[in-house]
C-alpha cells in the first residue's frame, strides 16, 4: 500500500529548537523562591548511622535546612516497596543519601555539607551475587532473611528428557559487569510542596505518571494534587524510567513549603546516586543433537540487583522469560533471580534484560557449532522460530511476529559469509559472526497509551502525547502517524515537546520499545474519534445524519454526491448559518490503546502473556591484533523486522545508535569497585564510552524486512532497544573465530585478549 507520510524520510519535529539552543530542559527553566540541594552520600557500603551533627551546617548564612532520614517512615516503589527516599537507620550502599542540604545560594552548599559529622557503625558487606545466595551471607535487607527477594520460573516440556536425547551436552558460565547509562544530561528536578498539600514536580523523566503515582502513595494523597511536568529530556536509556532523585525531592520540598527546590546531579552522582544496568553471572547448559537441532536447555541467571530492588524485579522476570532466545526449543528450564547486594541499585537501561540473555544464548550457540562442526549461521537457521513453531512461553509463531530466517540470510549476505570466514593480514586476523536476536516489551498488563488530537480553526492539528521523546524521534513518527490518518500536510501537524500529568493524555512510561506500536495506536483511535465529531459538525450543514458523510483528506462531502463538500476548518468552530446561529463545536478527539495480554502462570512461565515479537539479526567483521589485542570493527550489519517502518532515516539512527552503544558494552564499559564496594570509575576520564573516532571507518549496514504488525498502527512495530541486544556476542564469537579465545567476561578488552592467547580461555 501506498502512503503519503509512512515510510517517508521527515524532518525531525524537534529538530530546529535543539539544533539552535532554544529547547529548554531542567537546567534552563527558572522559578521564583528557588532553593538548592546537596547531598552528602554515604562512604560505607553497609553501616548503622548512629548520630549525625548537623548544627555546623545550620549555623551559615544561607543555609535554610539540613534534612536527614531520623523521623522518615516513608518506603517507595513499584513493584516492591522497600527503598526510602533518604537513608533511614542505615545505608545499603556507598553513595546512598544520608543527608540533603537546602539553602538559598548553592555556592554555600559544599560547604555546609562539609561541616556535618555523621557517626557510622559498619556491617559485613556483600557485593557478588554468589556470595550474596550464601546461607551465612550478610542481609542486606533483615525483613525477608534473604537476599534473594524474586524468583522467575519458565518451564516447557521434560528437562531430563531433552538432556537424554541429546547427542552433545555442553555447559557454560558468563558475566555481564554493572554498567551505566551516561545520558548527556544528568538526572535534574524542581520540586514544590504547597501548604494545601500539593505538589509541583519538574523532572527529567521517562515517567512522569510513574512519578506522580509514586509521590502520591508516599504521602497517601490524590493524584489530582500532583503535577508531574517533563520539558526536553537529554537522553535516557532507561535510567531516567526508573523514580531515582524524585521521591527525595518531594520529600524535602515538604521541609521549606511553597519554595521550589532544585537538584541536578554532577556527572558523578549520576553514576554513583542513580541506577545503572544489566550486572548478570549466569549459567547454561544445553543440549543438543548430531544434526543441530537443541533438544534442551537449562539456564540460570543471578542479577545483581544492588541495594534496592524495585526495577530489577522485571528486568529478572523480562531477561529470564526471553533468555533462550528466539529459538524453538522443546524442552526449556529457566530460573531466574534477583538477588540484593550492597552495591547501587539497578535499573533499566536499553534492552530490559534482553542484552543479558542474548550474550549467554548466542555465544553458546556458536560454541554448540565448532563442536557439531556445523556452520553456526546454519545452526540458527536449523533452530529459529518459524511460522507456526511453539515458542518457549508456548504461544504459536505468527507470521506478523517477524521473518527471522530472511533476517539471519540477509545478514550473512551483507558480510559476505559464505565467501570466507577468517583470514590473517600480518599479525593481524580479520573474522566475522552472525548472531540473532529477538525483543519483546516487558510491561504492565494494564500498560496504557493515550492521546488528543485537536483541530484549530485553520485546519491545523495539535497533538497531544504522553510519552517522552529522549532522542529517538517519537514526535516524528506519531506526527506522520497522525498526518497519515488524516490525511492533510505533516507541516501542519504540532506535537506539543512537553508532557505535563495536568494536561497531558496518561502513558504508562517511555520504556519497552513500544512507542511508535502503542501510542501510535492511540493517536489512529484520537484521529478516528476526531473525524468521528468532525462528521457530527458537517452533518449540521448539510442536514444528513453523519453516516452519510465520508471524510478524506481534510474534506468532508455526501457520499453520494461528493461535490457537495466543506473544508474541516471551516466547522472547527462549529458551524455558522446565515441568521449567525452556530451548531456545533470545537471538535477534539481522543483515543487510548491497552495491550492485549494475559499474566503467565507463575510456576511454568506459560501463556500468552506478550504483546508483541521483534526480531533480526547482526553480523559483524572485525580485525584482532594477535600481538596488542587490539579490536578494531570493520562492519556493523543489522537486519530487523519491525513491521512497516514509519521514518527509515529515523529508524536508522536508533539502530546505529544502539549498535554502538551496545558495542562500548562489548569491549569497554564496566563499572569497577574497590574492595569496599566503593565506585572506581564514576566520571568520564575513567569510564570510557564509544566515541566517533572508535567508529568513524565503520560501516553500518541496516536492512529492513518488513512483515506488517497485525496489531501495530499502519503495520508498524518499535526498535529503540534492538540494535542494543546482540553486538556484545557478536564480538566475542568473532574473535573466538579468529584467534581461538574463548571470552566469557564482558567487556572484552585488550588485556583479555593477550591473556586469552596465553590461556586459550577467559
Amino acid at each position: 500500500m501506498r502512503y503519503k507520510f509512512i515510510g517517508k524520510n521527515l524532518l525531525r519535529k524537534d529538530s530546529y529548537s535543539k539544533v539552535t539552543g532554544t529547547a529548554q530542559y531542567i537546567a534552563d527553566l527558572n522559578f521564583p523562591n528557588l532553593l538548592h540541594a546537596k547531598i552528602l552520600r554515604s562512604p560505607f557500603p553497609h553501616a548503622k548511622i548512629k548520630s549525625i551533627k548537623k548544627e555546623n551546617a545550620l549555623s551559615l548564612d544561607g543555609v535554610v535546612a539540613v534534612i536527614t532520614g531520623e523521623d522518615c517512615r516513608i518506603r517507595y516503589g513499584v513493584n516492591i516497596t522497600d527503598q526510602p527516599p533518604i537513608a533511614t537507620g542505615k545505608v545499603r550502599f556507598v553513595g546512598e543519601p544520608v543527608c540533603v542540604v537546602v539553602g538559598q545560594d548553592k555556592n554555600v552548599l559544599d560547604k555546609a555539607t562539609s561541616l556535618i559529622e555523621v557517626e557510622y557503625e559498619e556491617l559485613p558487606c556483600v557485593f557478588d551475587v554468589y556470595d550474596a545466595i550464601k546461607e551465612d551471607a550478610p542481609l542486606v535487607h533483615e525483613e525477608i532473611n534473604s537476599n534473594i527477594y524474586y524468583h522467575y520460573r519458565l518451564r516447557k516440556g521434560n528437562i531430563e528428557k531433552g538432556f537424554k536425547e541429546a547427542d552433545l551436552v555442553v555447559e557454560n558460565e558468563f558475566f555481564y559487569p554493572h554498567i551505566s547509562h551516561t545520558q548527556l544530561e544528568t538526572h535534574g528536578g524542581v520540586a514544590r510542596y504547597t501548604r494545601d498539600g500539593s505538589f509541583e514536580i519538574y523532572s527529567s523523566t521517562q515517567a512522569p505518571f510513574v512519578v506522580r503515582d509514586i509521590v502520591s502513595r508516599m504521602f497517601k494523597i490524590d493524584k489530582s494534587k500532583i503535577r508531574v511536568n517533563v520539558p526536553y529530556v537529554g537522553g535516557g536509556f532507561g535510567g531516567k524510567s526508573d523514580v531515582t532523585i524524585e521521591p527525595l525531592l518531594a520529600y524535602i520540598s515538604t521541609f521549606v513549603p511553597d519554595y521550589y527546590v532544585r537538584l541536578i546531579l554532577t556527572r558523578e552522582e549520576a553514576f554513583k546516586g542513580t541506577v545503572l544496568g544489566r550486572g548478570i553471572r549466569a549459567k547454561i547448559k544445553t543440549g543438543v543433537k548430531k544434526n543441530g537441532k537443541i533438544t534442551a536447555v537449562e539456564i540460570k541467571m543471578y542479577f545483581n540487583a544492588g541495594a534496592y530492588g524495585d526495577y530489577c524485579l522485571p528486568i529478572a522476570y523480562g531477561g529470564g522469560q526471553n533468555s533462550p532466545g528466539p529459538y524453538t526449543i522443546p524442552n526449556i528450564k529457566v530460573d531466574s533471580y534477583a538477588v540484593y547486594t550492597n552495591l547501587p541499585y539497578v535499573g533499566a537501561f536499553r534492552g530490559y534484560g534482553h542484552p543479558e540473555g542474548n550474550w549467554i544464548t548466542e555465544r553458546q550457540i556458536d560454541i554448540i557449532a565448532e563442536k557439531l562442526g556445523i556452520d553456526p549461521v546454519k545452526l540458527r537457521l536449523i533452530n529459529c522460530w518459524k511460522e507456526g513453531d511453539i515458542n518457549h512461553i508456548g504461544v504459536k509463531v505468527k507470521k506478523h511476529y517477524g521473518n527471522l530466517p530472511l533476517c539471519i540470510k540477509k545478514v550473512a549476505k551483507s558480510i559476505e559469509w559464505d565467501k570466507w570466514k577468517r583470514k590473517e593480514e600480518g599479525n593481524k586476523v580479520i573474522s566475522k559472526s552472525v548472531v540473532t536476536f529477538m525483543k519483546s516489551p516487558v510491561m504492565a498488563n494494564n500498560a496504557a497509551s493515550g492521546a488528543i488530537v485537536k483541530l484549530n480553526e485553520d485546519g491545523s492539528v495539535n497533538l497531544y502525547v504522553g510519552t517522552i521523546d529522549i532522542g529517538q524521534g517519537s514526535m516524528t513518527a506519531l506526527s506522520q502517524i497522525c498526518a497519515e490518518k488524516l490525511g492533510i500536510p505533516f507541516e501542519k501537524i504540532s506535537i506539543s515537546p512537553i508532557t505535563d500529568t495536568y494536561f497531558s493524555p496518561y502513558e504508562w512510561q517511555t520504556v519497552a520499545s513500544r512507542g511508535t506500536w502503542s501510542v501510535g495506536n492511540a493517536v489512529i483511535s484520537a484521529c478516528e474519534d476526531l473525524i468521528r465529531r468532525i462528521k457530527e459538525n458537517a452533518s449540521k450543514v448539510f442536514n444528513v445524519p453523519p453516516s452519510k458523510i465520508e471524510y478524506k483528506n481534510g474534506k468532508l462531502f455526501l457520499k453520494k454526491n461528493p461535490n457537495k463538500k466543506i473544508d474541516m476548518k471551516d466547522i472547527a468552530l462549529g458551524y455558522m448559518f446565515k441568521d449567525g446561529h452556530v451548531e456545533g463545536g470545537p471538535p477534539v478527539g481522543y483515543g487510548y490503546f491497552m495491550p492485549n495480554v494475559k499474566r503467565p502462570d507463575p510456576k511454568t512461565g506459560q501463556g500468552d502473556c506478550v504483546a508483541e515479537w521483534t526480531g533480526g539479526a547482526v553480523g559483524i567483521i572485525l580485525s584482532v591484533d594477535r600481538d596488542t589485542g587490539e579490536i578494531d570493527i570493520k562492519k556493523i550489519s543489522i537486519a530487523i523486522d519491525a513491521g512497516k517502518i514509519v521514518n527509515p532515516l529515523l529508524a536508522r539512527g536508533q539502530l546505529i545508535g544502539g549498535l554502538v552503544q551496545s558495542l562500548g558494552q562489548a569491549i569497554m564499559e564496566e563499572i569497577v569497585y574497590s574492595e569496599k564496594g566503593v565506585m572506581r570509575n564514576d566520571s568520564f576520564t575513567d569510564y570510557k564510552v564509544p566515541s566517533p573516532e572508535d567508529v568513524f571507518d565503520t560501516c553500518f549496514d541496516v536492512i529492513f524486512v518488513e512483515t506488517l504488525e497485525e496489531t501495530g498502527p499502519y503495520g508498524a512495530k518499535s526498535l529503540g532497544e534492538h540494535g542494543a541486544i546482540a553486538v556484545p556476542a557478536a564480538v566475542a564469537n568473532a574473535i573466538k573465530r579468529g584467534i581461538g579465545v574463548n571470552i566469557f567476561e564482558l567487556p572484552i578488552t585488550k588485556e583479555k585478549i593477550v591473556e586469552g592467547l596465553k590461556n586459550g580461555v577467559l
